[in-house]
């Protein structure tokens, strides 16, 4: 796109007038983008919104190079995982939770196959003050925070701050995630990336029957005691 482009001032200037655009780049801190402008052609004098800048901030760049690194610790509160297996990421911190969701999940082992929610308070999600929930991208929830929307940085800016994902609101599978670090994301030769794994994970189900396994369950199986009345009921 040409740099005098009105795309990228997204109408701002009046006609006829001319930026030089010299970084578009998307903050997550601000929920928007940020145009730096190091020349304006006008004949008129006006004032820009003050999220428009002449040359964007040296940290407000960094944010977006971020890379957040998380411990992630399964803490059941029903036992299933007496030994706390825990994992360390480093994401993107421009993410959004969704994504880092999914990560977590799979990084357990889970099937991504539940809702969830992220939550500041860390034994009793409901009484949280801050919160963001899937149920609020798919139209059922008005108390907190899209999940799909809101990033990785904006949740977790800074080392030390923990928060409660809780992960199936039927099995109840509560990890808690703390901030191990902020870095460049340079600093690592891949992103999203799980750098370390400490502990197994217990079975998403219990003890179930692998299908897909002939030999898991052939040998049990007893065509007798199958019951076809069943069938005939509903006729």
């Amino acid at each position: 796109m040409a740099p005098w482009s009105r795309e990228w001032t997204g109408g701002l200037l009046p006609r006829g007038d001319r930026a030089r655009i010299t970084e578009k780049v998307f903050y997550p801190s601000r929920g928007r983008s940020i145009i730096g402008i190091t020349e304006i052609t006008s004949s008129r004098t006006y004032l820009l919104p003050d999220w428009v800048i002449l040359e964007p901030r040296e940290e407000e760049l960094m944010s977006d190079r971020s890379a957040v690194v998380l411990k992630v610790t399964l803490d059941d509160p029903f036992g299933r995982a007496p030994d706390k297996p825990y994992r360390v990421l480093a994401v993107p911190g421009e993410w959004s939770l969704y994504d880092l969701a999914h990560l977590i999940v799979d990084s357990f082992d889970f099937d991504f196959d539940h809702m969830f929610g992220f939550y500041n308070n860390l034994r009793n999600y409901a009484k949280s003050t801050e919160g963001y929930e899937y149920f609020s991208d798919i139209g059922e929830g008005n108390e907190f925070g899209s999940v799909t929307e809101t990033s990785v940085l904006s949740v977790f800016p800074e080392k030390g701050k923990k928060m409660l994902f809780l992960f199936d609101y039927g099995d109840h599978w509560c990890f808690t995630i703390k901030v191990e670090d902020v870095q460049d994301a340079e600093e690592f030769e891949d992103l999203p990336a799980v750098v370390k794994r400490v502990g197994e994970a217990p079975l998403q189900y219990g003890d179930m029957v692998d299908w897909d396994d002939e030999e898991d369950w052939s040998e049990d199986w007893d065509d007798d005691d199958w019951d076809y009345d069943w069938m005939e009921d509903d006729e």
